[in-house]
């Protein structure tokens, strides 16, 4: 094929009836002799994986706000144990509800992200920047808090655990 023929396909794959597609998920094609390669336009994240309590927490989302998502990514470990502190107080302030046969919690996860969003919900002690500095309770830690609750299975494991240790007592 021709590069004028290869990139008006590309132009046809990345437009939808709304429009172009999002960069996460537009492709790119090139050219060569055994073919056409298609790649993704944005590399997407390596996985990043932090052990907890003897608990492996892998954290693969790539998409959402890049600085918000980085500061999620550095703090990764505070973030699981914030969520894990707010499902346990919404447990005993009974803001959220288990459900008697599964062990689950019945509320939706994002009435988890409020507890931790709330004032007093989680603190932004030990939270650092990408430098390194210590991170205020500002917008960027609030623009945070819902980069973390974006990846939903993400959440919804860490919320299932922490709501399974606090039925065995391991909160």
């Amino acid at each position: 094929m021709q590069k004028k023929e290869v990139k008006r396909l590309e132009d046809s794959v990345n437009m939808s009836p709304e429009g172009k597609l999002p960069i996460h998920k537009r492709l790119s094609l090139k050219p060569s002799q055994e073919g056409i390669i298609v790649t993704r336009k944005k590399r997407e994240l390596a996985p990043v994986s932090i052990w907890l309590n003897n608990k492996e927490y892998k954290r693969t989302y790539p998409y959402g706000n890049p600085s918000s998502e980085a500061l999620v990514r550095a703090n990764l470990e505070k973030f699981v144990e914030g969520v894990r502190a707010a499902v346990k107080v919404g447990l005993d302030e009974e803001r959220l509800v288990l459900h008697p046969k599964k062990m689950e919690i019945q509320n939706s996860i994002w009435d988890v992200e409020r507890i931790c969003i709330d004032f007093d919900g989680m603190s932004a002690r030990g939270f650092v920047d990408t430098k390194g500095k210590p991170l205020a309770r500002d917008k960027a830690f609030r623009n945070a808090i819902r980069q973390f609750f974006k990846d939903e299975e993400f959440a919804k494991a860490v919320c299932l655990t922490a709501a399974q240790d606090y039925l065995t007592g391991g909160i």
